[in-house]
């Protein structure tokens, strides 16, 4: 067996290759000039040589892998000169050690890479005033430095210009926040981005697809220690694993699990494992398991104990006639669609690869293997799901699955992940606490005035957002990431006029780039604001540009959610902010501050009161795996030296300890109390343990979600 050593030893090959003059291990050499190979006059040294006077410090990723793998850095001077990473305790399976990947390695060339943005720009021929802004230079024109002032002068002016002339519907954030400040001022357009989940965040709830509060990107598969000692057959779909799931599969494997992968390509994590492919193309997976659904009806009516019927009628609605829920507005189910009693289209293995390219003997291998005689835990990530005309996917993954009653048991389950969560679900042993900003505006009684405008109600959705600024309408459904909306959904005008992309990539990832370089140019924006550390596509189409800080600059803690279920690091300061980078926080208050306006409306709390906060709220949980305790003891002297507001406290382990190792890991065991069992209260008592739909059951038939979709 392939020992986990052995197994990262490439990617340690790799980081080396990919480090800095001067960090690199081996024998003393002078290194060479890479064109000419002259003598550079600086020496290599040794890996085990450190200079004097650093500290080795937690480094955070910014790579947005979701991996949050511990980062350390050797500082000096402020500057990294090596990193590593976790070594705080001996390395096993149920305690792993939280290892980085070669991107991670990358944090110092990146952070002090050449093309780092150092000042604010503006585009040379770009001016104020809506009228001489030639949008059709975006992307091409050249750039003028100009001060901090200067360009909070500009954005300020066109912020109040824009907002007398057309209203709070002008102004377009297309980050993952949308547009605080202008929102705070006097509203603005939203943004309703899924792309990350795709499909997956359309009404998950009401499917069924979430327990226990549980975030559905967190998912809601069993336990890494099921998959690990009691899996069988395991199916990744759309999966491609990194960093410890991927250890947790091997781990799986070692015991006898067998893998089935399940995607467009034969991908690394598949010939790792040596697993039986079925190829699908993309966006087709609809088609695809449909067939897989008719051939399981059809294996069953040949030989029986394929299809779960008592758990279909049990746990279930909307799969034949018999279990069609009560608000049901069609008496048309899953089963008759199957078999095409409604279209004339039987769903056969025939008829889908035609479509999905699947062969038909994949098909019916794959529907045989989700029978109910075997035990399968399938992982799905969302990459199958960022297509259009995947809005049933998630809700036939349920369906498949629930045919072959997965749910509830060891060694059985089914969830849809990031990777980061991929074989570690579900809900976090360590939960972050409150920043406290909500309870400080209500303390306060500070709120915005309003003084550019009202509110408005417009979302738009980012996969219309360009077809939105060049056709100047679009068709607005409210947020239904959520719930339906309240008002009817209709047709809308749209005139953006100043738009602010934050820190964000949208015109990456939203669809369409081409598009949205249209939209850029010939949209009518008179003013597009960027912010960010290197130029990124996004930031060379602005009008405005300032640079942020990167995660190195700023003391920080990774909150619930963000990494595996088990572990909670604190992120070092490596040194002050570089060149004239400043905040998001400094660059928005300034904006409010030059209006007239009072940034504490939107800042009631200092960064490092929000972060005593986050940390003096931190627990984890206790080896009854039920109760959580505080985990940081924090003294007044601790509180002193933050210069914050707050009251001592007990907990697992000191502050000091916690920044020293910049890392807390739960240690586990088998037989301890944390493991996991999706839906087992649900499987076990329906009735005592309803999951958050209409029904309580899986809704295989989802008249809310028959209602977001008809609007």
């Amino acid at each position: 067996m392939l020992e986990r050593r052995a197994f990262l030893g490439a990617a340690s090959l790799l980081a080396s290759s990919l480090a800095l003059s001067g960090c690199v291990g081996g024998d003393v050499e002078p290194t060479k000039t890479p064109k000419t190979g002259e003598d550079t006059g600086i020496q290599r040294q040794p890996i085990d040589v450190l200079p004097e006077g650093g500290q080795w410090m937690t480094l955070s990723c910014w790579q947005s892998c979701g991996g949050r793998c511990l980062n350390k850095g050797y500082v000096v001077d402020g500057v990294i000169i090596r990193q590593k990473t976790d070594d705080t305790h001996d390395d096993s399976q149920d305690y792993p050690q939280q290892r980085s990947c070669p991107r991670g390695k990358t944090l110092s060339s990146t952070w002090l890479g050449e093309d780092r943005i150092k000042y604010p720009m503006k585009r040379k021929h770009w001016q104020p005033g809506g009228v001489d802004y030639h949008p059709e230079l975006r992307g091409q024109d050249e750039w003028e430095r100009i001060s901090w002032d200067e360009a909070v002068g500009y954005v300020a002016d066109e912020v109040k210009r824009v907002f007398e002339q057309f209203g709070s519907r002008s102004f377009l954030g297309v980050s993952w926040d949308g547009l605080p400040y202008a929102s705070y001022l006097g509203g603005s357009v939203g943004i309703m981005a899924t792309g990350s989940r795709g499909s997956a965040r359309l009404a998950p709830a009401h499917l069924g697809a979430e327990h226990d509060g549980c975030d559905v990107k967190r998912g809601q598969a069993n336990d890494r220690f099921d998959l690990m000692y009691n899996a069988e057959n395991v199916v990744l779909y759309s999966f491609n694993a990194m960093g410890s799931p991927m250890w947790h599969f091997m781990k799986a494997k070692e015991n006898g699990a067998t893998f089935t992968v399940v995607g467009p390509d034969y991908n690394m994590t598949a010939s790792m494992l040596e697993a039986d492919w079925i190829p699908v193309r993309p966006g087709t997976d609809t088609a695809f398991l449909l067939a897989v659904a008719y051939e399981m009806l059809r294996l069953d009516e040949e030989g029986g104990n394929v299809v779960d019927w008592d758990f279909l009628h049990k746990y279930t609605v909307g799969f034949d006639a018999e279990s069609m829920p009560a608000n049901a507005a069609s008496a048309e189910n899953f089963l008759g669609y199957v078999k095409g009693e409604y279209d004339g289209v039987p769903k056969t293995p025939e008829w889908a690869t035609k479509i999905c390219g699947t062969p038909v003997e994949a098909i019916t291998k794959f529907a045989t293997l989700l029978s109910k005689e075997n035990k399968v835990m399938t992982f799905n990530a969302f990459g199958c799901m960022r297509h259009t005309a995947t809005e049933n996917l998630e809700q036939l993954m349920i369906a498949v699955n629930s045919m072959g009653g997965h749910y509830g048991k060891p060694g059985q389950c089914w969830g849809g992940y990031y990777f980061d969560g991929g074989s570690d679900a579900p809900c976090n042993l360590i939960l972050t606490g409150s920043s406290g900003v909500d309870e400080a505006k209500e303390k306060l009684g500070i709120a915005p005035k309003k003084m550019l405008g009202e509110p408005c109600d417009d979302v738009v959705s980012a996969a219309q957002v360009w077809d939105a600024i060049l056709n100047k309408k679009y068709h607005f459904t409210g947020d239904i990431r959520n719930d339906a909306p309240e008002s009817a959904c209709e047709e809308r005008d749209l005139d953006v006029r100043f738009m602010d992309f934050g820190t964000w990539s949208a015109m990456r990832s939203y669809p369409d780039t081409v598009k949205a370089v249209r939209a850029l140019r010939e949209g009518g924006i008179e003013c597009v604001v960027g912010r960010g550390i290197l130029p990124k596509l996004d930031i060379q189409f602005c009008d405005i540009v300032v640079p942020v800080i990167s995660d190195l600059e700023k003391e920080a803690i990774l909150e619930t959610g963000e990494g595996g279920r088990e572990i909670v690091y604190h992120y070092d300061k490596v040194c002050d902010p570089l060149y004239e980078a400043r905040t998001n926080r400094e660059f928005e208050s300034a904006i409010l501050t030059a209006l007239g306006e009072d940034p504490a409306g939107m800042y009631p709390l200092s960064e490092e009161q929000k972060l005593y906060n986050i940390m003096a709220g931190t627990t984890v949980i206790c080896d009854d795996g039920v109760t959580y305790e505080p985990l940081l003891t924090i003294t007044q002297e601790d509180i002193d030296a933050m210069g914050v507001e707050g009251q001592p406290q007990q907990g697992r382990i000191t502050l000091q300890e916690f920044k020293e190792k910049g890392v807390y890991q739960v240690e586990r065991k088998q037989g301890d109390n944390f493991g996991f069992i999706a839906y087992k209260d649900f499987v076990d008592d329906p009735v005592a343990h309803p999951l958050a739909t209409d029904s309580g059951k899986f809704e295989i038939y989802c008249q809310y979600k028959a209602d977001i979709l008809n609007q």
